[in-house]
């Protein structure tokens, strides 16, 4: 059975606003969709997963931020913070431990979004971005998506 995209952002929506509801995180629509947008682009293993050799790896953040530093206009340097902000959003979410046996923590991928987002929420000219309110609430909504991914 092949679950389609559209149905996957159904199951998501519905649990990730639970899941808020729970905790009584009250988040804008703009950023619920973001949020549930992400975490079906990254369902897909292609998403997160990198090539390395004959196998896959998960990202490393630092390299992210690396390649970020080093790019080589502002669109692909913006492009590349949010990367970093939404690979760290979702390594929060949904492997919080796996990175310990590699001296990480869960606060660490969270600094990491927040810093991220705040980023990019002051080079916006608009109020129709979510990253201001992403970079503020990361850590409970990091929460609220990992329990919606591990359901």
């Amino acid at each position: 059975m092949h679950i389609s995209d559209q149905t996957m952002t159904e199951f998501f929506y519905q649990n990730f606003r639970a899941e808020c509801r729970k905790i009584e995180l009250k988040l804008d629509e703009k950023s619920q969709h973001y949020v549930v947008n992400l975490a079906v682009r990254y369902a897909h293993s292609d998403q997160i997963f990198m090539q390395e050799g004959d196998g896959k790896s998960l990202p490393t953040l630092a390299f992210l931020y690396r390649d970020a530093l080093s790019a080589s206009s502002k669109r692909e340097r913006n492009g590349l913070i949010q990367t970093l902000g939404d690979t760290a959003l979702f390594l929060a979410a949904f492997f919080p431990t796996v990175w310990q046996r590699r001296g990480l923590n869960r606060s660490y991928f969270i600094a990491m979004s927040e810093s991220a987002f705040s980023y990019l929420a002051l080079l916006e000219t608009t109020n129709d971005s979510p990253f201001a309110e992403l970079a503020e609430k990361n850590e409970p909504v990091a929460t609220c998506l990992g329990k919606t991914l591990n359901r």
